[in-house]
């Protein structure tokens, strides 16, 4: 058989790019980004069922986001970080199941 020398319009790989910018930030206690761009939500990924105790304007007011079960071991909460303003931080904390985590995090918006 002969090789067909015309380069071939179909690439067999699958594409790892996308075109589109993700709307989400995704936060880990592995991976702790300090800041994130305006206008995403910041996903919070955990290990664990719990709640996630956030608020944007420096514990005025709490809000408290139940984490979501994804079936793959692992929980996720959005929280609404494109609502904050440029310069704005959200600060988080973490309700388990039997306590608190016992340390705020935070994420400023760029």
């Amino acid at each position: 058989s002969t090789l067909d020398p015309r380069p071939s319009t179909l690439d067999p790989r699958p594409s790892t790019l996308d075109p589109r910018p993700s709307t989400l930030e995704i936060w880990t206690l592995a991976h702790q980004p300090s800041r994130i761009p305006k206008g995403k939500a910041l996903r919070i990924v955990t290990e664990a069922p719990g709640v996630v105790h956030w608020s944007s304007n420096a514990w005025i007011t709490a809000h408290d986001q139940p984490a979501s079960e994804t079936g793959l071991n692992c929980w996720y909460a959005d929280l609404p970080a494109a609502d904050v303003p440029f310069g704005g931080k959200i600060l988080f904390t973490f309700h388990w199941q039997d306590r608190w985590e016992g340390r705020d995090y935070g994420v400023e918006i760029i």
